[in-house]
């Protein structure tokens, strides 16, 4: 278990890693990742988490977008940005752009 001092600290640090990681990102930036590690598991599970937990942690807005088939499975990617750019993520997805590259 944690103690309450210990739940605090690691808040702090985490403030202070989403703010160091934001910073070298522009206003218009969006990070694109892959969702996963593999592509869609066959038995109709989500998969792994494991890629987007830390974006989660980071505190911005993350949208899942299909980036293709792989052996006619889906694979995911994420769109990420800084915290407080839900509207500018938003705004992308509906763009033409992001129309014609088919997210």
């Amino acid at each position: 278990a944690m103690s309450e001092a210990g739940y605090h600290a690691a808040l702090r640090e985490l403030a202070h890693f989403r703010r160091q990681f934001w910073s070298v990102f522009g206003p218009d930036d969006v990070l694109l990742m892959p969702a996963a590690p593999d592509v869609a598991p066959a038995d109709g599970t989500t998969g792994d988490p494991s890629f987007v937990i830390p974006m989660t942690a980071l505190g911005g807005p993350i949208a899942t977008t299909r980036a293709g088939l792989d052996g006619g499975m889906p694979v995911g990617a994420l769109l990420c940005a800084a915290p407080g750019a839900d509207a500018r993520l938003a705004g992308f997805l509906f763009s033409d752009l992001a129309t014609q590259l088919d997210l």
